[in-house]
């Protein structure tokens, strides 16, 4: 928390310009969802699986160090970064292609906001679930082991990791967007480009 102060209150911090703008989406040619407000997108459960346990894993390994040590949480998999690098590249170039079929490039602007709102929306859930997943931790032990000067350590220190929530989604965050515009730049807008030509990119920019 003193760094975090710190950071805020530093001369040395660079001033952010904010500015307002409008952006309309063409999606009037698609058909509404169930609930007659939104569009609605179905993503394969390979990949919503794929991607939550991906997640939970970045941001498991940028606290572990200083947050959750000593804390046995779900079963460790490796970080499969290319793994998951290519799921990504494949559910974008498929929403190329079926855009193309149909004939309608509003199915791919639709489909990329919904990759973009899902992974986001699942950052915080799953540093909720890493949350939780300490707490249970501590209870499992026992009622015993919950009054020690440990699990006080513990507790204290998952109070500290709810704090930094911000900071710890800003930065895994960053990590995931700079990962989904590789393989927008160097793959996916290339076969953008060959189906649909110029008149597009735009869209994508905002």
């Amino acid at each position: 928390m003193a760094n975090e102060t710190l950071f805020a209150t530093s001369e040395a911090t660079p001033r952010i310009e904010l500015t307002s703008y409008n952006l309309v989406l063409p999606m009037a040619t698609l058909a509404i969802g169930v609930d007659n407000i939104h569009h609605d997108v179905y993503l394969s459960p390979k990949f919503v699986h794929a991607s939550r346990d991906y997640l939970f894993e970045l941001i498991r390994q940028h606290t572990a160090g200083s947050f959750i040590s000593g804390v046995e949480l779900r079963n460790a998999k490796t970080i499969d970064g290319a793994g998951f690098r290519k799921l990504l590249t494949d559910l974008l170039q498929s929403s190329v292609t079926q855009a193309k079929y149909q004939k309608n490039i509003e199915i791919d602007l639709l489909f990329r906001l919904a990759i973009l709102k899902f992974l986001t929306q699942e950052l915080g859930n799953q540093f909720a679930n890493l949350i939780l997943e300490g707490k249970e931790w501590i209870r499992q032990r026992g009622e015993h082991f919950e009054r020690s000067q440990q699990a006080h350590v513990i507790k204290a220190k998952l109070s500290e990791l709810q704090t930094a929530r911000r900071r710890v989604l800003r930065t895994v965050g960053q990590q995931v967007a700079q990962m989904v515009v590789d393989v927008e730049e160097h793959v996916v807008c290339k076969a953008r480009r060959a189906l649909f030509g110029e008149e597009f990119p735009a869209l994508y920019d905002c």
